[in-house]
């Protein structure tokens, strides 16, 4: 672990799950966190935690996908904690869960403008700090069925896919200031979501989360140590592709070269 002291960091969706592992890992080394989520009560516990341990926290309900909230919220990050540095897109749902015949239109839609609306405005607000500071972060949040088919969750895949396209074009035109964009797959971790899909309405159409073996779930620590790695720099090398919590994120980044003359970690088509 490196010390992260003097960073600022933003974490949406952050109250609960991935979101507050994140949040809890980028605090232990140093920085000081900004927590967003539309649930006031969640994201004001895990700052509550992160300050009883000494930290820096700011507990700052907000639907991502309204510009005007986001813009306020990161006005009151800077004002209260500091300039920016990194901005975790993590805010997200899968609860459009069905055939794309059957699942309600709306429910499906705001799933997708949750994951993909929401990581482009708070991006787009924390860019206009960032760009002016030639310095900063943001880390998209990924998730499976982005890169490969699987029924019955059309909505969520669609967003992943989609988050991968915006890590890279963001890092395209992010490359000559200073800004490094990633995106970040978890891996499968126990977190209050994996119980919902495995108990709720969900579990109708797909039943496999209920039986997941405990072995196979990403440690959390895990995911907090990749989390610290990108924070302190370790991945700026890959910017504009898709790293995995599982992986020795330093290892990975020092094959950087050969990574992008493979043209590997991006959404792209096969056979053409």
């Amino acid at each position: 672990m490196q010390s992260l002291a003097g960073q600022v960091a933003l974490v949406t969706g952050g109250g609960r799950g991935i979101g507050s592992i994140i949040a809890r890992a980028l605090a232990a080394e140093g920085a000081a966190v900004a927590v967003l989520a539309r649930s006031a009560a969640e994201i004001e516990s895990v700052a509550v935690e992160i300050e009883g341990r000494g930290g820096r926290a700011l507990a700052l309900p907000c639907d991502v996908t309204d510009p005007t909230r986001v813009a306020r919220a990161i006005d009151a990050v800077e004002q209260h904690l500091g300039g920016l540095t990194l901005a975790v897109n993590n805010a997200g749902t899968c609860r459009a869960v069905g055939p794309l015949a059957e699942v309600d239109p709306d429910t499906w839609w705001r799933e997708v403008e949750t994951h993909v609306r929401g990581a482009a405005v708070v991006s787009r607000f924390a860019l206009r700090s960032m760009i002016w500071r030639r310095q900063g972060r943001i880390v998209n949040v990924y998730g499976d069925l982005g890169d490969r088919g699987g029924r019955y969750s059309s909505a969520y895949a669609v967003a992943k896919a989609s988050l991968l396209r915006l890590t890279e074009q963001t890092a395209l035109e992010c490359s000559d200031a200073g800004i490094t964009v990633l995106a970040l797959h978890p891996g499968l971790v126990h977190t209050p979501m994996i119980d919902e899909l495995a108990t709720g309405a969900a579990h109708r159409w797909l039943p496999g989360f209920a039986t997941i073996p405990p072995e196979r779930f990403l440690p959390p620590d895990r995911l907090a140590d990749a989390t610290v790695a990108i924070a302190g720099g370790a991945a700026d090398a890959l910017t504009g592709r898709l790293v995995y919590a599982s992986e020795d994120v330093p290892r990975l980044a020092a094959r950087a070269d050969e990574v992008a003359a493979r043209d590997e970690r991006v959404l792209r088509t096969t056979g053409t």
